[in-house]
């Protein structure tokens, strides 16, 4: 299987933390609570989300299409819309018409999704109107 990029990684990386408002730098990276320090790989995930959320909500307005046009400027040009086809499939009940490039996005063997399917029973999931 492909090795999946880390595009939203990569953009919170290249963006300086720096760069960020002072009304957004108001977070202790180091501490969790009174008694609880972070890792340091804790600290660096806690400042991507920030990143993230600030270029999301402040730079973007929260514009779904300008952020992912930002994601495909860093590199995306995958179709991403696996999941919604697997779920429309799931929601018809008929997981026999998941096609090989989809499987890979959940199970390596398709058995495995009929078992996990079945046992869940996916007809309780509403049909799109």
């Amino acid at each position: 299987m492909e090795k999946i990029k880390l595009y939203l990684q990569n953009i919170a990386e290249n963006f300086n933390l720096n760069n960020l408002p002072a009304d957004w730098l108001g977070v202790d990276f180091e501490k969790f609570s009174n008694e609880k320090n972070l890792f340091d790989y804790q600290q660096t995930a806690i400042e991507n989300a920030l990143k993230i959320l600030y270029l999301y909500y402040d730079e973007y307005k929260e514009n779904k299409n300008k952020f992912y046009e930002h994601y495909q400027n860093n590199g995306l040009n995958q179709d991403l819309s696996y999941n919604i086809k697997i779920k429309l499939l799931l929601k018809t009940n008929d997981i026999s018409r998941v096609t090989e490039p989809y499987k890979q996005y959940w199970f390596d063997d398709i058995s495995q999704m009929e078992v996990i399917f079945n046992l869940f029973n996916f007809k309780h999931i509403p049909q799109s109107q």
